[in-house]
């Protein structure tokens, strides 16, 4: 079989992909990248005279071009999607979860369709719906012409190689577009529980065209220090006269004389409890009475990068001294850079930050060039006895390693073991162009590939692809594409089955969830809750988050995600397999283009102005500027750009663009919710908002 074959040499491989190349169509796995489907349509065979008599036909196959009998096609009218998008989805600000009547609304195709939410037209009960026959062909005789309707396909119960929704789930479309016609709906197939992950390298061998994945950030996040691997490509990050765009600007402080790194003015918390600067810090900057704890040296020679660990506060401490190897870097390519080092068998984050726009002459330190990363509540650091602590020998320090804590975002074909000591070792697919893992030694897919959104491969493979055993997000139900991303892009809190939440999304077997998995599944298996209020998770309206990688939980309560005329999702405006416009992935973001490709009735951006807020910024004014607003803090974010409320309250630009689309009112800002927003950013850089109305 062709898994036995994958574990034969790099050669064997080779001659594998050549062969396969060479016997095989290309034809991918089926469907294009685009968000709103190309609807084809033919005349269907019928001896009707009066549009309301026509029969409205739906011919349904998967991406492999196979018949889907048995099938069942529902079309969902748009006025019922309208009145689920209209209830609330309240987030528990207690518990961190959606309570009962939000999971009900959150998913709002399938919703509908199991019965979850009726709404007062009457609800599936009354949707006009038919069977598809050995050849695909689904016939609904009475579909009313003068509405408009989102085309669902569910596949038979019994049916485990296809997921539902179809081709047909993005847009509203007019039923007189529909009556009359043989409309082609297409489907996604599935890899079976027993397919395995391949690695990208393979896939690429066939899908040339998505070689630009390569210069993702998805594909950047994990490397060896300035050592990309064969799967990696960072010529979008590096700019040789913009040190902020310089994706090795982090490492760079390691070498020539390095640097040294002072920890001071203890605030007493665990987290953001240092302040860190890059010399030593003046008496003045210390302040009454603080020492400077410790100090991380940076440092590179033939062995590679280093960090020594000195305690200056306790000078005998048995650990003072140690030196760890980097190992790992973690980002580097947008806001900030991680670095990773290896004790036991397990990855731990040494306890600083590298912000790439970072400043040491902020008034805040969480916006200095360099930061702590949790040394306390990650257990390099005992506030009690001053002391070192070897992370991997403390009983929460070991199962809040990288493997566990992190890497399941991270890995393509992520698994989890856990040692005989407790601590824990993650594994990606092996990948012959892969990274090299440090414990290991194996070239793996340290990063996200191909198989994180489309599935593990090897049987899509093994039948020579042409849309065979892979998933297609865009023929998923728009909940289910948006799902994919939304596994990563929600901070939460996992289940798992050995007593510890994670931050990784893990059920309870340890194990990720799977593309194709439908929302309500996900809430159920792989999250026990959401990051709270509590956890400093959002700002004090509890809808806008204020940390990284929290977009999701905007964008589920957006009208983009829930509407009755176009249900968009992360790829409406991402480019999933290049880097796009921007280090986003954006696919436009240098004027309105992209925005107005949906709003068009806001082509007047003048006068839309005039009319929401009575005042016109301007030719050249983006729809960004005011309702994609950076409330979101990952690195610095701009650390010297300070605006101040009417009150006098400072407030700092962040880094993270909110996912929410709205325009919050000066009157949700305070001086307890210092949410940064367009009357304090993009305002105040003409106006001085304190005179603003």
């Amino acid at each position: 079989m062709i898994r036995n074959r994958l574990k034969s040499t790099i050669f064997t491989k080779a001659v594998f992909i050549i062969a396969l190349a060479a016997i095989t169509a290309l034809t991918g796995c089926g469907g294009g990248d685009s968000a709103t489907p190309t609807i084809t349509t033919t005349t269907a065979s019928t001896t009707s005279t009066t549009l309301g008599s026509l029969s409205t036909t739906f011919t349904v196959r998967d991406t492999a071009g196979l018949a889907m009998q048995g099938a069942t096609v529902y079309a969902i009218p748009s006025t019922d999607v309208a009145d689920i998008a209209a209830q609330p989805m309240p987030l528990s600000q207690t518990t961190g979860l959606y309570d009962a009547s939000a999971q009900k609304v959150d998913e709002p195709l399938e919703d509908l369709i199991n019965g979850n939410y009726t709404p007062t037209g009457g609800g599936v009960a009354t949707y006009k719906h038919a069977v598809a026959d050995s050849a695909g062909k689904a016939v609904i005789a009475d579909l009313p012409a003068g509405a408009s309707y989102f085309i669902y396909v569910k596949p038979v119960s019994t049916d485990t190689a296809h997921l539902p929704g179809g081709s047909l789930t993005r847009t509203a479309l007019a039923g007189s577009a529909l009556v009359g016609q043989d409309t082609a709906v297409k489907v996604s197939t599935m890899p079976s529980p027993a397919a395995t992950y391949i690695g990208s390298s393979l896939c690429m061998a066939c899908h040339k065209d998505k070689a630009g994945v390569k210069q993702t950030l998805h594909k950047l996040g994990i490397m060896a220090p300035k050592s990309p691997s064969g799967l990696q490509d960072i010529s979008q990050f590096s700019s040789p006269t913009n040190a902020d765009q310089n994706f090795y600007s982090g490492v760079s402080k390691f070498e020539g004389a390095g640097t040294t790194l002072y920890f001071f003015g203890y605030s007493g918390g665990t987290s953001g409890s240092f302040k860190v600067l890059p010399t030593n810090p003046t008496a003045t900057q210390l302040g009454s009475g603080q020492p400077v704890y410790f100090t991380l040296q940076l440092y590179n020679d033939a062995g590679g990068y280093h960090i020594r660990f000195t305690n200056l506060v306790t000078p005998t401490d048995p650990l003072s001294g140690t030196v760890r190897d980097v190992a790992l870097t973690y980002g580097g390519g947008l806001h900030k850079q991680r670095y990773l080092t290896k004790i036991g068998a397990s990855l731990y984050i040494i306890p600083m930050q590298f912000n790439a726009q970072g400043s040491d002459s902020s008034t805040e330190a969480g916006r200095y060039q360099w930061t702590e990363y949790d040394p306390i509540s990650k257990k390099w650091w005992n506030p009690t006895t001053n002391l070192f602590i070897d992370p991997n020998t403390d009983a929460t320090g070991k199962y809040k390693s990288f493997d566990s804590f992190c890497a399941g975002c991270h890995y393509t074909g992520y698994s989890l073991t856990k040692n005989s000591d407790d601590t824990y070792t993650a594994s990606a697919v092996l990948d012959f162009k892969g990274e090299k893992h440090p414990v290991s030694g194996k070239l793996q897919e340290m990063n996200i590939g191909c198989e994180s959104c489309h599935g593990p491969g090897s049987e899509h493979m093994d039948a020579g692809g042409a849309g065979k055993f892979i998933l297609t997000p865009q023929n998923l139900t728009p909940e289910r594409e948006v799902m994919i991303c939304a596994a990563c892009h929600t901070r939460t809190q996992s289940n798992d089955k050995d007593g510890h939440h994670f931050e990784n999304p893990l059920d309870k077997n340890n194990k990720m969830m799977l593309p194709g998995t439908s929302r309500a599944d996900f809430l159920a298996n792989n999250v026990a809750k959401y990051d709270t209020t509590g956890d400093g998770a959002f700002w004090g309206d509890a809808k806008h988050v204020k940390k990284h990688h929290g977009q999701a939980t905007e964008f589920v309560q957006t009208k983009k995600y829930r509407n009755g005329t176009k249900l968009t999702t992360c790829a409406s405006c991402h480019n999933v397999h290049a880097p796009g416009t921007d280090r986003h992935q954006m696919s436009g973001t240098s004027d309105n283009s992209l925005c107005l490709s949906c709003h068009s009735t806001k082509k007047d951006i003048a006068g839309h102005m005039t009319a929401t807020t009575g005042f016109n910024m301007g030719t050249g004014t983006t729809c960004i500027q005011c309702h994609v607003q950076k409330t979101a803090k990952s690195g610095s974010g701009s650390p010297t750009t300070v605006f101040k409320s009417p009150s006098g309250q400072e407030y700092f630009a962040n880094d993270i663009s909110s996912h929410m689309f709205d325009v919050p009112l000066r009157s949700s800002i305070s001086a307890s919710n210092k949410m940064p927003i367009a009357f304090t950013n993009e305002c105040g850089i003409c106006h001085n908002p304190v005179r603003l109305p």
